[in-house]
């Protein structure tokens, strides 16, 4: 299967911006990356896909999705630097003995859980 280019829509209002990131690595450790509007390769936003296989008998399957998302600042000289990013990491992990079905469920629970808890996330919001 070749890869393609992801196209994710962010929230900007009043409307969303559509990130397209483009493939530059492929096979167990794929990497997509944008880079418009970067002003520098470090500047691009990035995106990793890891899936890794068990090796014996009691490991599990592991799928890591993580995303890079840089922001960028001119210098006094207009050279630019990245002055902070943001990150995610989203890890599963499936047994063995999982079936196709079961890892989609547990897939589905936690993207929803995660878009049930949106806002606290986004808020930075300890659960009392």
């Amino acid at each position: 299967m070749s890869m393609s280019n992801i196209v994710v829509n962010d929230v900007s209002t009043p409307t969303p911006i559509a990130h397209t990131f483009v493939p530059v690595a492929d096979g167990a450790n794929a990497k997509w990356v944008n880079g418009s509007g970067a002003q520098t390769l470090k500047g691009q936003e990035t995106l990793g896909l890891d899936i890794k296989r068990a090796t014996d008998a009691r490991s599990a399957n592991t799928a890591r999705l993580t995303l890079w998302d840089p922001t960028e600042v001119a210098a006094v000289d207009g050279t630019y630097g990245v002055k902070y990013g943001n990150s995610a990491d989203l890890r599963f992990n499936f047994a063995q003995g999982a079936t196709a079905q079961e890892r989609a469920n547990s897939f589905e629970i936690a993207i929803n859980a995660a878009i049930a808890k949106k806002a606290d996330i986004i808020g930075l919001l300890a659960q009392f």
